[in-house]
């Protein structure tokens, strides 16, 4: 059964309902004592709702999700873990151990998909009141940049992303590099591509500098211009990967390039205005600078780009405590806008979510 006209509606009213308090800021978005409270629950609220319909899909055959329900059930009915470490060999150890105590207190799929949105809600929430000037404008980066419908899809990484959040949060925080490593080798355990996020502390080290930013742009653009030799190298060493590098019979390079790029321009306008920033700003203006890097060596190998992942996650509060002006709010609401509709009509199987069907 589709459900897809009546899930149009409600993503519409809900986007009606950001858009009211998107540019209100925290404190002032409630007019109640307890400010924080009410708009955490808000957040909580709007995110419920989204991944409600998430738990309610019923998965394509072609989505990661798919596989992952397939393995839930797997594992679920296995004598023992030790089996299912020889069965699912190419996946994390953390992560069948994630699968093997849930599916140990209940095999059903509903009670899986409600365990991974409670956490998801649980982390994005906390991390865009916590963080953001601008939450419901934050929730709108978080949708329309696609780490919602990502985090549906590819379950793994999306799991390690927010123990890398968790671990981040003790790092800068609580200055609690224990903790902090603790958490990432929790997030390895989910998807090995995290291991990328130790780069966090080497990237505090450095100070942003006009001699740092020019070592950056022509690291940027040798990345840009031969990326694409570098990476089937890498293949080479790591041959399992081969399938993931892009072809061009599949006519969308181009486009992705073009995606990319657009990501690439917000990022530099950003750079150009953030000269003067708090410790924590800066950092995070770091991450997302050592993101587009990723991303423009990327452009030749689609899974290298979701490493990214784990520092464009900060995008969605910089941006919004980064604003200058009405302009700037336009230029990136227009480009956020532009880079969703840009994905889902060249490749609309990445968000895995459209068209929607309903499970039942």
């Amino acid at each position: 059964m589709v459900f897809f006209p009546l899930y149009l509606l409600f993503l519409f009213i809900i986007l009606l309902f950001i858009f009211k308090f998107s540019l209100t800021p925290n404190k002032d978005i409630f007019k109640i004592k307890n400010t924080y409270s009410s708009t955490f629950f808000a957040v909580i609220f709007v995110l419920f709702i989204f991944y409600l319909f998430y738990i309610l899909k019923k998965p394509d055959i072609k989505d990661d999700l798919f596989r992952y329900l397939s393995a839930y059930k797997q594992i679920s009915s296995a004598k023992s873990i030790h089996s299912v470490f020889s069965t699912f060999i190419l996946w994390e150890k953390g992560f069948i151990v994630y699968n093997y105590i849930l599916g140990s207190i209940n095999s059903n799929r509903f009670f899986f998909l409600l365990i991974n949105s409670i956490f998801f809600i649980t982390i994005f929430s906390t991390y865009i009141t916590s963080y953001s000037k601008y939450p419901f404008y934050s929730l709108f980066i978080f949708i329309f940049f696609t780490f919602f419908f990502n985090s549906t899809n590819l379950l793994r990484q999306y799991l390690a992303l927010c123990n890398t959040l968790i671990a981040f949060y003790f790092y800068k925080e609580k200055k609690n590099t224990i903790i902090f490593f603790f958490f990432y080798i929790v997030a390895i355990s989910f998807h090995i591509s995290s291991i990328f996020f130790i780069i966090v502390p080497v990237l505090d080290k450095i100070r942003l500098s006009k001699r740092v930013f020019i070592c950056y742009f022509f690291v940027l653009f040798l990345s840009i211009l031969f990326g694409s030799y570098m990476i089937p190298l890498l293949t080479m060493l790591l041959p399992k990967y081969k399938s993931y590098l892009m072809d061009s019979t599949f006519g969308i390079q181009n486009k992705i390039k073009l995606g990319v790029l657009f990501e690439l321009s917000y990022l530099f306008y950003f750079i150009y205005k953030s000269i003067h920033l708090k410790k924590y700003d800066e950092l995070i203006l770091k991450l997302m600078m050592f993101a587009a890097i990723i991303d423009a060596l990327s452009l030749k190998f689609t899974t290298l780009q979701r490493v990214s992942h784990y520092f464009t996650i900060y995008l969605v509060t910089y941006i919004p405590n980064s604003l200058l002006n009405r302009k700037t709010i336009l230029f990136i609401t227009f480009l956020l806008v532009f880079y969703y509709l840009l994905i889902s009509f060249y490749k609309p199987d990445w968000t895995a979510f459209f068209p929607y069907k309903w499970v039942l």
